[in-house]
């Protein structure tokens, strides 16, 4: 609930006595409290496509029922062909594949593997149960975490109760995933194991203790389809015009100190590898890129002056859509850097643009075939120097980039870190990472290097007050907003002549042994008054730290707010700046100690 304040969705904390009168079938005295949301309940799957259907035809959509697709086809001035069954051929601009259990089938016809598994659900509903017949009302969908199953009302007088499975004991349908969904497969359903329901129905009827003199009117288990991560798949593709819409202060707090540690005062390395790198040619590279991101680029003619400069890529909006590194490699190439969650989002949004500008560019994914280490901290320069021929490293500019061999590894340096401190990004074939990273561990035990993680790297960020896509700025938000000094610009500087509505902080959270992740509720004279965006635990500061977004008035260092953290508000003061380093960062204070 402390994460969900400033969203518009209600939810409240009871006590056994108003869940009793709210679901008056539950046996509340196993009960401690519940979460409501009245925002919750349940649809008829047939009612809600009924009035989709009236609702599309409504607006001139025309629709064909048994009408099944046999192929996808792009034509080259854009748009789609679906073929039919019949023999027919329907022209149209977008495609959504929305197909469920098919969709693995229907993004196949377009090219795409689509990472759906198909497991077996199922439920039961009940016969009536007289205690249900007499509710006054329909009673909340109920979901019990502990007992791992949910439970809602059916009709007047049934429910229904199905299970909430672990990975470990879901039934896949193997045969789907190696040969595809059954032709003809429609409404049928598969035959029901009771047994491993047992476990789930012995915790609905010590909840609800009519259920264990109820009949069981059907058991009904079918085919529903999931993600690896659980998460939905809804947006576009890399395909053009083809969308898809389917399927506290933890343990690590010590670890995370010595690894923050480790890189303030030493070595740090850690593997980047995950992140999304593309190589971007052509002789319209640097146009492109200068339209198509709102930071100006290096030109990239002279292989021996390569820069870096870090770029946003900007909405018709003027809001966030992605972040880039950008560095000129030399003869109208350039490597352009993002997170590896949104290499994709970025891969479309570039190809996109670059189709729809006519630019006469090449972009390729190497996001696989690179691989890439970080090397931060005071004494880095001094470990890689040893790597290679002395000098390499003595005076090697921020925001510049080398190809060098080090350790006999030919790598391209970009002399940047994410840590704030004195540090290189070395990106090299992803064959080559692993003797790369030996070498440079067997020649960083004299200098004390070691390894360090994506908890660490976000504290040293954070503490510098460096933004990370998609938790401080995204597509919700805009660079003004975010403090940070191009297809949005008439947008932004429109937002800049109205006055901007909210501004990203940074607080000092006073906690003991919980600190802030993202998402809590700030609040001001008893009123949510923003949210955070990222949070951990600082030990320059010696407190938790946070970003938060939070109305102008709000923005005077030394404001005084409050984090809603486990449902407790703690004491927030706003900080001056986006730094809360006592020292310069090692990168500012240059070379010295190199």
């Amino acid at each position: 609930m402390s994460r969900q304040g400033h969203k518009d969705a209600p939810q409240k904390l009871m006590t056994p006595e108003e869940i009793q009168e709210m679901c008056p079938i539950l046996n509340t005295d196993i009960v401690l409290a519940g979460l409501f949301n009245p925002g919750d309940g349940h649809i008829d799957p047939y009612s809600l496509t009924q009035a989709l259907a009236t609702g599309a035809r409504r607006n001139g959509a025309q629709l064909r029922v048994r009408a099944e697709v046999t192929g996808l086809q792009r034509r080259p001035q854009g748009g789609w062909d679906v073929h039919t069954k019949e023999g027919r051929v329907i022209r149209t601009l977008n495609v959504v594949n929305a197909a469920g259990f098919w969709a693995r089938e229907v993004g196949s016809m377009a090219g795409l593997d689509l990472p759906l598994v198909p497991v077996e659900h199922q439920y039961i509903v009940t016969a009536p149960i007289p205690d249900v017949k007499r509710l006054k009302r329909e009673i909340p969908v109920l979901r019990h975490l502990d007992g791992s199953f949910y439970l809602r009302q059916e009709r007047e007088d049934c429910l229904v109760v199905g299970p909430y499975e672990s990975p470990d004991t879901m039934k896949i349908r193997e045969d789907w995933l190696t040969r595809g969904v059954p032709p003809g497969f429609g409404k049928e359903l598969f035959p029901s194991d009771v047994e491993k329901l047992s476990p789930h129905l012995d915790a609905a009827m010590e909840l609800v203790p009519s259920l264990k003199t109820a009949s069981v009117k059907s058991v009904v288990c079918g085919p529903i389809t999931y993600t690896p991560d659980a998460l939905p798949m809804v947006g576009p593709t890399l395909l053009p015009n083809m969308w898809l819409a389917v399927g506290f202060r933890t343990n690590w707090h010590e670890a995370v100190k010595r690894e923050w540690e480790l890189v303030m005062n030493n070595i740090g390395v850690i593997d980047l590898s995950p992140s999304a790198k593309f190589i971007l040619s052509g002789d319209d590279s640097f146009k492109f890129l200068q339209y198509v991101t709102a930071n100006v680029i290096p030109p990239s003619e002279d292989v021996t002056r390569c820069r870096t400069v870090i770029s946003h890529c900007l909405t018709s909006s003027g809001k966030v859509h992605s972040e880039l590194t950008v560095t000129s490699l030399g003869e109208g190439r350039y490597l352009l850097v993002s997170g590896g969650s949104s290499e994709l989002h970025d891969l479309r949004w570039l190809e996109d643009h670059a189709r729809r500008g006519g630019y006469h560019v090449t972009l390729s994914n190497v996001t696989d075939s690179m691989g890439c280490l970080g090397v931060a901290g005071p004494r880095s320069g001094q470990l890689l120097d040893s790597l290679c021929e002395p000098g390499h490293f003595d005076n090697f500019p921020f925001l510049s980039a080398r190809k060098i061999v080090l350790g006999g590894v030919l790598v391209t340096a970009l002399r940047i870190s994410y840590t704030g401190e004195l540090g290189w990004e070395l990106y090299c074939d992803q064959q080559n990472l692993l003797t790369l990273y030996n070498r440079l561990m067997e020649a960083g035990q004299e200098h004390g290097a070691g390894d360090f993680g994506s908890y660490a790297m976000n504290v040293l960020r954070m503490e510098k007050g460096f933004r990370m896509w998609g938790s401080d700025m995204n597509k919700d938000t805009s660079l003004l907003e975010a403090g940070l000094d191009f297809v949005g610009r008439t947008a932004v500087l429109q937002e800049k002549r109205q006055g901007l509505q909210r501004h990203l902080v940074t607080l000092a959270v006073n906690t003991d042994n919980v600190d802030p992740m993202g998402d809590e509720s700030v609040h001001c004279a008893g009123k949510v008054v923003g949210s955070t965006t990222s949070g951990c635990f600082s030990p320059a500061l010696g407190d938790s730290l946070a970003f938060a977004y939070v109305p102008p008035y709000l923005t005077t260092p030394g404001t005084k707010l409050q984090v809603n953290l486990l449902k407790e508000l703690r004491a927030a003061t706003v900080l001056p700046g986006t730094s809360v380093m006592k020292t310069q960062p090692m990168r500012e204070r240059g070379l010295k100690t190199s």
